[in-house]
């Protein structure tokens, strides 16, 4: 059966800034890097294994949304044209965005109490770029009944610095240094809202089945790990 997919466009909000980059927005509906920094995990089994990248069960959690319906839904050319038509307004030159689908992950807000600020929305982001020299990212909601996606927020940022697996070794080593149970830890990508300043910063949550819960921002190059507990 063919699908047929309209386009609403109008302005909305976007809180998804980042220190440093050229963020807009819009509002649609339709249709292990290699490092060399060497770091030590500990086992379940209190044993140690040499290891310069995050462990799978992190990785796992913090990709999960690439197991999931609205990603295949993501693959549809129709949809990435969507997408791209809603990197071009913002950006107004960029007609040709190419899509990173190895960066597609869950996108979660909360400001700084902790407290969800778009509860009612479930949220996605992928990397996308030129393919030369100028990158960014998109934030847009899904909603699986019609199926249909809702353009949340375009932010142009060159360099990106937003890569989990390119920063992992760096990260890992700021872990290590926390009481956090890496073994049982997941993550997942965060815009921590500013309530009072309007503004949000770029991080990664992090929590173990302890409860520990440690927050790492993309935009602190020594990738320091603040305690939310």
């Amino acid at each position: 059966m063919k699908k047929n997919y309209a386009v609403l466009l109008s302005l909305c909000c976007c809180i998804t800034a980042a220190t440093g980059c050229r963020t807009f927005s819009s509002h649609v509906s339709g249709a292990k890097s290699a490092s060399s920094t060497e770091s030590t995990v500990i086992t379940k089994n209190n044993d140690s294994q040499t290891s310069d990248s995050l462990p799978d069960n992190i990785l796992d959690s913090y990709y999960s949304a690439q197991s999931t319906p609205v990603f295949e839904y993501f693959q549809h050319n129709k949809i990435q044209k969507f997408l791209a038509m809603w990197v071009d307004a913002a950006t107004g030159d960029m007609d040709n965005a190419n899509w990173k689908f190895d960066n597609f992950t869950d996108y979660k807000i909360m400001n700084h109490k902790m407290e969800p600020v778009r509860s009612d929305q479930q949220l996605y982001c992928c990397t996308f770029s030129n393919g030369v020299d100028r990158n960014g990212y998109i934030v847009f909601a899904y909603e699986e009944s019609g199926p249909s996606i809702q353009n949340y927020g375009v932010t142009e940022t060159t360099p990106y610095i937003y890569d989990l697996k390119t920063n992992d070794a760096a990260i890992l080593k700021s872990l290590e240094e926390t009481d956090l149970d890496i073994t049982t830890a997941k993550a997942c990508r965060l815009s921590w809202f500013d309530d009072e300043n309007i503004r949000s910063d770029q991080a990664v949550l992090f929590t173990d089945a302890k409860g520990s819960n440690y927050l790492c921002e993309f935009g602190d190059t020594e990738f320091h790990c603040l305690s939310l507990n």
